[in-house]
């Protein structure tokens, strides 16, 4: 089964780190989501981030039109979970293709 990425969409905005005194600060997230389509028309979102007791991490895409490129020359079975792990393997396959270019 084929997969295109369709859109990412940027939340850009300010955040508070940390869950005490000595750890907390502030700074800016970017909060990625990217939308996904099956060829079946199916269309799915993942979020490319996620937060656990005030800590913040983010799966970074250095070129998203070559990374959709890479997402859609894939074979994917058709029960695949599609999830921030898989997102997050998806973006790791690639890097390593890139680097290995």
């Amino acid at each position: 089964m084929k997969v295109k990425l369709i859109d990412v969409e940027s939340n850009h905005r300010e955040a508070e780190f940390g869950t005490c005194e000595l750890c907390f600060s502030y700074g800016t997230v970017d909060e990625p989501v990217y939308h996904f389509e099956k060829e079946t028309g199916e269309q799915f979102t993942i979020d490319g981030y996620w937060w656990s007791w005030g800590d913040y991490d983010e799966l970074l895409v250095d070129n998203v039109i070559r990374f959709a490129e890479y997402i859609g020359n894939q074979d994917y079975s058709e029960d695949e979970g599609f999830d921030y792990y898989w997102l997050s393997d998806q973006i790791y396959n690639y890097n390593k293709e890139r680097q290995a270019d």
